[in-house]
């Protein structure tokens, strides 16, 4: 006889019978306490409850259990809610492109999907027991102890950008996060690790051309000068410092017409910014001051720097073609007196 047991079995929820069945069966064999939860049906009403009894043994032999039941749908509740919400928050992880481990006495007992695939696991599984020492150069050993040491201690660590070995000896460029947090009862080191192996491949491309453009501007022999969109100056080279006596510190930031262009010459200063603002590139003969007045006769080459379809800045080029203009002022005046002299020649061969 199982008093205080039997009577409910008819209020059991069909889903829960088979547990309870089982477990019925095991005691009634063993004689050992009973303990089960599931959900009883009253009505429409479901309640979780919770049965605990203990054997005893009477004077002929038979056992009789007495317990107590107690109703468990708060706590129930509780669990369920937690449960989702655990539930949510790996189907999140497992769908973010972050690598994500947890660690637990410096192993990992839990990663996702992107992780392994990261390291060229074949699943999150093969990962665990590992600790982050397996992933990394020995000369970031100590690095790694020194961060987990400040972890314990203060409980937060800077991100870092470090270099990880996958399993398949390939390096990795990462930037890792992570902070304590209670995994299952324990202490625990969270990494969030991003892969930014694609990112500092684009910054050293990016370097490069930057590098490669700056070696070009600063050394070319021309005059050359960047402004941004204003039409302010951004930068100069040492062959504009040379051919116009301005430094960068007295021109940057501001409107180069008002130091080079001749009062006289301010409109088609003003016009060239404009036609090379409208996506025009432009080559013209003209005039330009140096910082002690002295006029310089140049070829100006004016190219709209775009990005995504807007003009960000202008660059131009001066050419210098000061002494060119002096001998083509010179050839002029050779041939007028050329010309004069064949003139008065011919006229006097003609008259008698």
């Amino acid at each position: 006889m199982l008093s205080g047991i039997l009577p409910i079995e008819n209020f059991i929820h069909p889903e829960d019978r088979d547990s309870f069945h089982q477990n019925l069966e095991e005691i009634i064999a063993s004689r050992n306490d009973f303990k089960w939860e599931g959900r009883v049906k009253i009505g429409k009403k479901v309640t979780w409850i919770e049965v605990n009894a203990s054997v005893s043994q009477c004077e002929d032999e038979t056992a009789l259990w007495t317990g107590l039941i107690t109703d468990i749908t708060t706590r129930k509740a509780l669990e369920l809610k937690e449960q989702e919400g655990e539930k949510k928050y790996r189907e999140l992880i497992e769908h973010l492109p972050l690598g994500i481990g947890i660690h637990v006495n410096q192993k990992l007992v839990f990663a996702n999907s992107y992780a392994a695939k990261m390291v060229g696991a074949a699943s999150a599984e093969d990962l665990l027991g590992k600790s982050l020492i397996d992933f990394s150069n020995a000369e970031n050993h100590k690095d790694i102890a020194k961060r987990l040491s400040q972890l314990e201690s203060i409980g937060s660590v800077t991100p870092v950008e470090k270099k990880m070995i996958g399993l398949d000896g390939k390096a990795i460029d990462v930037e890792v996060y992570t902070y304590p947090i209670i995994y299952d009862g324990q202490p625990a080191i969270q990494s969030i690790v991003r892969n930014i192996t694609e990112q500092k491949a684009a910054e050293k491309a990016i370097s490069k051309t930057e590098t490669l453009f700056s070696q070009l501007f600063q050394s070319s022999p021309m005059a050359m000068v960047m402004l941004d969109e204003q039409g302010h100056v951004s930068q100069v080279n040492s062959g504009f410092e040379e051919m116009f006596g301005y430094n960068l510190n007295e021109v940057k930031g501001k409107s180069l017409n008002s130091f080079i262009v001749p009062r006289e010459l301010e409109a088609e200063g003003n016009d060239l910014n404009s036609f090379i603002s409208t996506y025009k590139i432009i080559r013209t003969e003209t005039v330009r001051l140096r910082k002690d007045k002295a006029p310089l006769s140049v070829i100006i080459y004016g190219v709209p720097v775009y990005y995504e379809n807007k003009t960000i800045g202008i660059f131009g080029v001066y050419v210098d073609i000061t002494e060119r203009k002096k001998v083509e002022e010179e050839l002029k005046v050779r041939n007028t007196e050329l010309y004069n002299f064949v003139y008065k020649v011919s006229h006097d061969l003609r008259a008698p």
